[in-house]
Order: C-alpha cells, then sequence, then structure tokens
C-alpha cells in the first residue's frame, strides 16, 4: 500500500476522511493528538460532533488499510495513543517520503516523477493548505534546480518553463530560467519580452521591482554579442518606413505596422544598443531610431544609446553619437550645447571623409544656428547641405531647413515657395503623409505674410498629418503655434 499524497487521490475515502489521513502521514510513525486532528482538519469552524467524526474516520481508514483485520484486533498501522492516533508505515509507504529519499539519492527525475498534480488537491483544512503551500514551493525548488542543471548542459526546457510560468507569474526564479532557455535557444526577442513582462507583473500586482537573479538574467541577455545586432536589421528596415525614399522594407507592410513594432520594442531595443560591447551598433541603432525617437518623443532614448556610441574609442561612433546627442539638445532647447555637440561631430566627418555624416551635421548644425538667431551662418550651412543631397528625400529635408532659415529672417515668400518645393519631393518618393515639417514652416510663412487664412488651414493639415503619423513632437509645434492665433 502507498499513502498519496503528491496529487490527487480518492482511495482513502471522502475529503475529511482524507484530511486525516494527510495529518497522521505527514507525521509519520509520530502520535497526533485528537485535538491536533480537529483544528487540523476544521480549523476555527469545529462542529460539536467534531470528536466521534475522527473516531469514524478512523475506523473507516483501518477498514480501507487492513482489511483482514479481526474486528476486535489491535489495529497495526492506523493505531491509537492515550490522546489520539499515530500511522505505522515504513516511509517507503507514503510518496512525500519516497520523494526525499529520492533527492537524496541523486535521483530527481525520479523523484519528480512521483508528483501527479496539486499536493493534497481536494483535502480540506488549514493543516492540508499550509502543507500544499509547503510541499508545492519544495518540488519548485527542485525543479528549478533541475532546470537550471539541464541548461548549463544545453537542455531545451522553454516549453516546460513557458507553463510553470504561466502557472507561477510571480516566481522570479522561474521567469529568470526562462530567460535563459530563450537566450540560449538565440530567441533574445522573447527572452526580454519576458523580462518586461515580469516588470509589468510584480510592479502592477506586488508592488515591486524584479529581484537580482531575474535582473541578472535580463542583463545577460543585452549583453549577447548579437542581440543589438538583431534587433538593429528590424530597426532599419521599420526606418525604411518612416523616412521614405531610402528603399523598400522587407519587414513591415505599413508606416503604422513599423511604428507598432518600434512603439513595442522600444525599451529592449535601447537597452540592448545601449549594453552592446559595439559602439558602431550603438551608433548604428541611434541613427536609424533617430526619425522614431524625435517624433515620439523619446529623446532620452536617443541620448542613452548617443552616449552609449560616443563614449567609445571608434571615431565614426563617437561622431554618430556626439551628432545625436546635439539632435537630442536641440529638441530640449539647449541650443548651445547642441551647437558644441553637433560642431564636434562635423569636424569629426570630415576628418573621416564622411560625406553622408557632413552632409547630416550641417542639416542640423543649421537649424540650430537658426534658433540661436545666428542666420547668416545657418542659411549658409543649409545651401551647402542641399549640394551634398542627391535623393528627393534628403532634398526635402534640406529644403525645410532652408524654408525655416527663410522663416527666421522673414523671408516669407521664400520660404512658401521652398515648403512647395519641399512637398513636391514627397509626393516624388509617395511621403506626402510625412509633409508635416513643410506644411507647419508654410503656415508660419504665410502668417507672417498676413494671411491668417492660408495660414491656419496650413497649421491645420500639419497637425492632421502629424496625428496621423503618430509624431507627438511636430504635434506639440503646431499646437502651439495654432494657440497663439487664438
Amino acid at each position: 500500500m502507498i499513502v498519496r499524497l503528491l496529487g490527487p487521490d480518492t482511495v482513502f475515502g471522502p475529503a475529511k476522511q482524507r484530511a486525516v489521513l494527510a495529518m497522521l502521514a505527514l507525521r509519520l510513525n509520530q502520535p497526533v493528538s485528537r485535538d491536533e486532528i480537529i483544528d487540523g482538519v476544521w480549523g476555527e469552524e469545529v462542529p460539536p460532533t467534531a470528536a466521534n467524526l475522527v473516531a469514524t474516520y478512523v475506523a473507516r481508514l483501518r477498514r480501507l488499510i487492513e482489511p483482514g483485520r479481526e474486528r476486535r484486533a489491535a489495529a497495526a498501522v492506523v493505531m491509537s495513543t492515550p490522546t489520539g492516533y499515530l500511522l505505522r508505515l515504513e516511509p517507503s509507504e507514503v510518496d512525500v517520503y519516497v520523494f526525499e529519499e529520492l533527492l537524496t539519492a541523486g535521483r530527481v527525475d525520479d523523484a519528480l516523477a512521483l508528483w501527479r498534480g496539486c499536493p493534497l488537491e481536494g483535502v480540506p483544512g488549514p493543516f492540508a493548505a499550509a502543507e500544499r503551500v509547503r510541499l508545492t514551493e519544495r518540488r519548485l525548488s527542485v525543479l528549478e534546480q533541475r532546470i537550471a542543471d539541464g541548461l548549463a548542459r544545453d537542455e531545451d526546457w522553454t516549453p516546460e518553463l513557458a507553463r510553470l510560468v504561466a502557472a507561477h507569474p510571480y516566481r522570479e526564479r522561474l521567469r529568470a530560467l526562462q530567460i535563459t532557455a530563450l537566450r540560449q535557444s538565440g530567441l533574445w526577442t522573447e527572452a526580454v519580452a519576458v523580462y518586461r513582462d515580469a516588470e509589468q507583473v510584480l510592479a502592477g500586482d506586488l508592488g515591486v521591482s524584479p529581484g537580482p537573479e531575474l535582473r541578472r538574467a535580463h542583463q545577460r541577455t543585452l549583453a549577447a554579442p548579437d542581440l543589438a545586432v538583431h534587433y538593429l536589421e528590424r530597426v532599419r528596415d521599420a526606418d525604411l518606413l518612416l523616412r521614405p525614399g531610402r528603399g523598400r522594407s522587407e519587414r513591415f507592410r505599413t508606416y503604422h505596422e513599423a511604428l507598432a513594432w518600434l512603439e513595442d520594442r522600444r525599451q529592449a531595443i535601447v537597452d540592448a544598443g545601449v549594453a552592446s560591447e559595439d559602439p558602431a551598433v550603438a551608433a548604428a541603432l541611434a541613427t536609424a531610431l533617430r526619425a522614431f525617437t524625435h517624433r515620439r518623443g523619446y529623446w532620452d532614448d536617443q541620448r542613452r544609446l548617443a552616449a552609449a556610441a560616443s563614449t567609445q574609442e571608434d571615431d565614426h561612433a563617437a561622431a554618430q553619437g556626439m551628432l545625436e546627442l546635439g539632435g537630442v539638445s536641440y529638441l530640449r532647447g539647449q541650443l548651445v550645447q547642441a551647437d558644441a555637440q553637433v560642431s564636434h561631430a562635423l569636424t569629426l566627418f570630415d576628418l573621416l571623409g564622411d560625406t553622408a555624416g557632413i552632409a547630416r551635421a550641417m542639416n542640423n548644425l543649421s537649424m540650430i544656428r537658426a534658433g540661436r538667431g545666428l542666420l547668416a551662418s545657418a542659411a549658409a550651412l543649409a545651401d551647402d547641405h542641399l549640394k551634398l543631397c542627391r535623393s528627393p528625400a534628403d532634398r526635402s529635408i534640406a529644403l525645410d531647413t532652408l524654408a525655416l532659415v527663410a522663416v527666421r529672417r522673414g523671408a516669407f515668400t521664400s520660404a512658401v515657395d521652398l515648403c512647395e518645393q519641399s512637398m513636391d519631393m514627397h509626393r516624388t518618393i509617395g511621403s506626402s503623409v510625412l509633409a508635416s515639417a513643410a506644411l507647419h514652416l508654410q503656415g508660419e510663412a504665410y502668417l507672417g505674410l498676413g494671411d491668417r487664412s492660408r495660414g491656419t488651414s496650413c497649421l491645420r493639415r500639419s497637425a492632421r498629418l502629424a496625428k496621423l503619423t503618430g509624431n507627438r513632437h511636430r504635434v506639440r509645434l503646431v499646437s502651439a503655434s495654432l494657440a497663439r492665433l487664438t
């Protein structure tokens, strides 16, 4: 006979009768008083007949366990004591003790195989409830160590860990093991997603942050050599839709599909880039994410990536990083700092002979100088930038910058014409929906010419396009322009 507690078992009768057996089995070969049994089975809701019920349950258990015992013969298994009862069995006859013996013998898989479900399933009472928690914790601790050992031998525990985490969402070690398993399978994105989900669940339900083991597993994933590269390919593909005219996206079908993917993966991408040991990858991510972070207002993410690139010993990465830092400073209105950062980037690009880098730095520096009121310098930089542009997409950017300088100089008619040229470029490459900057500047130019009707119309169209494309930064700017009209 085996007393099975590690899962459901109805062999030993109704629920409370099994609760009595469980108390005796888990105090094997030790006397358990009648009062302890009553407290363990009924807790605070003790019926007046509890003592009689215990005696009845014991009698029934004796008949089940010793069916051949003579009626008046002394019980040899469920024995009476002066104050209660005692279950006389070998440890090998109760699965809980067999489990521990197998663990001691190093037979972990055999020990875990004894489990058939929830321990003491369907057994009522406070004693059973407490033991259920203890036994479940014991099994999970053993299983976690078994999984950790298996992962060290490159075993695949991914499916089992998915099931376990779903059943125990607050258990951080299981989450950490799941991250490790996914990382070892090359599923970096999924591994990062597990950590993000853990963060949200722990904060939302328990009000706590991930502990050291879970954070370490996440950091090891972020530091994986290929993770940032893995993201970079996809970010560049998404950027082709955010900034049309530079190629065809293979992964994403629409602008909003690319935007949604970037929104969902944003934190993981930035963390991977910052953790990357290759500054060129961090710089490339900062460049590819620029349109997204600028439009959505995630300037601190851009700053983190740019800082990771610019502090490393790689001149080209440092130039790209410094350029992106200058872009963030400009957006935050820190124009003197932005000027110094972008000027430094321009010098580095010039030394490296990077024409594309020079063109971008000139464009950014032109906008910064216009913001500082250094309009002659801004105009010269914008003209030089336009001469370096080859694609319609780049020319539309240069024309917008020239329009910005023209508005600042009060050359409103010229600004209107430059904005029309920019919008023509957008029409050429099928990106008219992204012309919110040109429409904004054209609206300001018309207002400068005293044409309030056209100016307001352009601003409203700019606001609609900015909202349509999720460009929060432009929405704020245009809203401010419209607010000045009221």
